[in-house]
């Protein structure tokens, strides 16, 4: 398999499209941030992405991710 330096690997149900830019949510402190990546791979189940706003650590929301605004509360699992 190809690396790709700096991509984070996130189920591909993390991704969200906003007209031609990407997003995803990530969760600090309690609440959804909405983070806009750069798709550098992607496959039926996986997409590798990058953000100057995300690290390896964070926690990227996928379940229910369509239905979240920016800020909103959020419960991790």
């Amino acid at each position: 398999m190809e690396s790709i330096p700096n991509a984070l690997l996130l189920d591909k149900k993390a991704l969200l499209q906003d007209g031609e830019k990407y997003y995803v949510f990530k969760v600090a402190d309690g609440q959804a941030q909405k983070v806009e990546v750069a798709i550098k791979f992607r496959d039926e189940k996986n997409v590798g992405v990058f953000s100057t706003e995300l690290n390896p650590n964070d926690h990227v929301v996928t379940e229910g991710a369509r239905m979240l605004s920016p800020n909103d509360r959020v419960k991790t699992l």
